[in-house]
C-alpha cells in the first residue's frame, strides 16, 4: 500500500489512507493485534481467520502464528473500499 502514510490513532501505530485510519497495530504481552477500524472488515474475513482470536474490531495473533499474507491483503482491500466508497 504505497499510498499509506504512517501515523497514530488511539495511541497505536497506524497506517492512514486518504487521511483516514486504514489499519492499526498493537503488541501486547501475549499477542499482536491488527485493528482495521471496522467491524464489517473483520466480518468480511471471518471465514479466513477461524484459527485466530477476534472480536468486533480486532484480530489477534502471535509471532509464532502470524496472519497469512493473503488475509492481510484482503483486510486492506476491504478497508480501502470502505474509505473510498467503492
Amino acid at each position: 500500500m504505497p499510498e499509506a502514510e504512517q501515523g497514530t490513532s488511539y495511541g497505536m501505530a497506524t497506517l492512514k489512507y486518504r487521511n483516514k485510519p486504514l489499519l492499526a497495530f498493537l503488541a501486547a504481552k501475549h499477542h499482536l493485534s491488527i485493528f482495521p477500524f471496522s467491524s464489517r472488515v473483520v466480518d468480511a474475513v471471518r471465514d479466513q481467520i477461524t484459527g485466530f482470536e477476534s472480536s468486533k474490531g480486532t484480530i489477534r495473533f502471535t509471532a509464532a502464528t502470524p496472519l497469512p499474507d493473503e488475509v492481510v491483503r484482503d483486510i486492506v482491500r476491504h478497508r480501502m473500499a470502505e474509505i473510498t466508497g467503492t
